[in-house]
């Protein structure tokens, strides 16, 4: 808690007196991990706090207005930072150094010490030895000003180099309209085991910003794993893909995802293609209670619909479908689709094909009779 107030400050701070927020940021950066290095963080949770927080703070560091003498005190007190840090800061300082030189003409000047000692390291035969800090401090700084042929000057072709330095030759080979030795040298890095960066994304972009958008969807976007919800991941399909008609996107994952079409229910409910989603919900097993969830919201707006998901869930939970599914649940549905029915004169048409479907259901996981069922409708 005490980490996002300390953002909120910085950032209301740096709206006014940019520079004191800036240097009100260092002193955070510096005062971080000495501060949760005792702290358990098995879930990982505090861990995504300190990531988007570090993110978020960044740019203050980078946008204030410093004349050059204060920016090479402020990025001297950077350097000390990201070596003495553990983990997160480490990684977001030096790949971010170019951002934080503030201006070309800070960026060129640390270069220009820099760079002679990163040359002569070059002439080692491997990595070892090598400051990984260093490197990405000198890369980010050569991305920042465009100095693409030095980035792959610099990066052998060696795998232990690459896993840790790869990203930025990629940039560098898309940057010079390399496209296929970008995209052939992401692939490489993202099959690699010891790589744990998402390289296919990088690719992915790579082949859009060149015009090779069909490539990139069916190549990258369709095959990668889903994280997150069905329905983010859809979105940010229709977000990067904006000429490709969404309901033909939805066909897609659900086509190239088979094992699971009915998760992709409610991404489908929520983008307003509700026949679409219907016709999954009677077709694949959906969960009950995001069907329920479906007919509840919908029950005034449209009845048809939230009847079909009502006894859709009733479908399945019957079927034997669902985490840990009782009487009771059962009964929440039929009283669920009871209430939207009724009102509206289907009740009895409802009861009969409920019904009919307990009567010819295929699953006994459900381990209530099909009497016990039936007395709940009334019959």
């Amino acid at each position: 808690q005490r980490i996002k107030e300390a953002e909120k400050e910085l950032r209301s701070l740096a709206r006014k007196k940019p520079v004191l927020a800036a240097e009100g940021t260092i002193l955070f950066f510096r005062k971080l991990e000495p501060a949760v290095e005792q702290v358990d963080d098995s879930s990982g949770r505090m861990g995504g706090v300190i990531n988007r927080t570090i993110g978020k703070l960044l740019p203050i560091v980078a946008k204030a207005p410093a004349d050059p003498e204060l920016r090479a005190l402020w990025l001297e007190q950077l350097k000390e930072i990201a070596q003495g840090s553990e983990y997160w800061l480490y990684y977001s300082l030096s790949e971010n150094w170019g951002n934080l030189c503030g201006t070309d003409e800070s960026a060129r000047f640390w270069l220009e010490e820099w760079q002679p000692r990163m040359e002569f390291s070059l002439q080692s035969p491997d990595f070892a030895g090598r400051s990984t800090i260093s490197y990405k401090m000198l890369f980010s700084t050569l991305e920042r000003l465009g100095l693409w042929e030095d980035i792959i000057r610099y990066c052998p072709d060696n795998d232990v180099f690459l896993r840790h330095f790869g990203l930025w030759k990629i940039r560098a080979l898309a940057a010079l309209g390399q496209v296929n030795g970008a995209v052939a040298l992401a692939d490489r890095l993202d099959n690699d085991q010891w790589v744990y960066r998402d390289f296919s994304t990088l690719a992915e972009g790579i082949l859009r910003n060149s015009g090779r958008v069909d490539e990139a969807y069916t190549r990258y976007a369709l095959p990668r794993p889903v994280t997150g919800t069905y329905l983010a991941y859809f979105r940010r399909l229709k977000k990067d893909y904006p000429d490709r008609d969404p309901l033909s996107i939805l066909d897609d994952l659900i086509n190239q995802h088979s094992d699971n079409p009915g998760a992709w229910f409610a991404a489908s409910r929520r983008e307003g293609f509700r026949n679409h989603a219907l016709e999954l919900a009677r077709n694949h097993p959906v969960n009950p209670p995001t069907l329920m969830k479906a007919a509840d919201s919908l029950k005034e707006e449209d009845p048809r619909f939230a009847m079909e998901a009502a006894a859709a869930a009733i479908h399945w939970i019957v079927e034997g479908y669902g985490y840990e599914m009782d009487i009771r649940d059962f009964v929440e549905a039929w009283v669920l689709l009871r209430s939207i029915s009724e009102p509206v004169g289907y009740l009895s048409e409802w009861q009969e094909r409920i019904q009919e479907l307990i009567t010819n259901r295929t699953e006994r996981a459900f381990p209530w009779s099909n009497g016990e069922l039936l007395s709940v409708l009334g019959i």
